[in-house]
């Protein structure tokens, strides 16, 4: 099978920051979390910026907000 995501070891720790940041903008989503990183993962391939720049941009105080009250993840 044939894909897209064929990525270098570059493009691949890229796609893991996008990820983290996705995790950390929205913990219990799973969908926007993987459509915001890949949207995030194609700007920073274009240039445009890095992926905490995204997420900074998109919530300004999440790392703050984070560090008091992380969120609560129920494993079943």
């Amino acid at each position: 099978m044939d894909s897209d995501w064929d990525l270098s070891i570059d493009e691949w720790r890229l796609m893991s920051r996008c990820t983290k940041c996705a995790r950390q903008l929205y913990p219990y989503n799973q969908r926007q979390q993987d459509s915001w990183a890949e949207s995030a993962y194609r700007k920073c391939i274009n240039g445009q910026s890095s992926p905490e720049n995204l997420r900074d941009r998109q919530s300004p105080r999440l790392l703050e907000m984070l560090a008091k009250r992380p969120p609560k993840l129920l494993y079943y």
